[in-house]
């Protein structure tokens, strides 16, 4: 419950107003064309478009963990994880007999 609960009151909201403010930030460098003041100086708006995508994903990962718990705890997930192969415990076994 807590994972769910801090996702949505911190996290999503945090990441909202970030992009909220940082979109324009961009989009009048953008729209200007900005380049660095030091001679023969890099475009910046490229970097600061790094800014609203990066908290864009970060939403958006936000969202699935959110979904995730979500699922958890109303047991649409799986509570147990899948078993893994025959072939895994001989090589582990092996591993510990030091026979790799």
């Amino acid at each position: 419950w807590l994972d769910m609960i801090a996702g949505l009151v911190f996290l999503m909201p945090m990441t909202g107003v970030v992009l909220y403010y940082s979109w324009p930030f961009f989009s009048h460098s953008f729209a200007a064309q900005e380049f660095s003041g030091n001679p023969g100086g890099l475009i910046l708006w490229p970097a600061k478009a790094l800014i609203p995508a990066g908290f864009a994903l970060l939403m958006l990962q936000g969202l699935a963990e959110i979904i995730k718990r979500m699922g958890f705890l109303f047991g649409a997930e799986p509570s147990e994880a899948a078993p893994h192969s025959p072939l895994a415990d001989d090589m582990i076994i092996r591993a510990e007999q030091g026979d790799l």
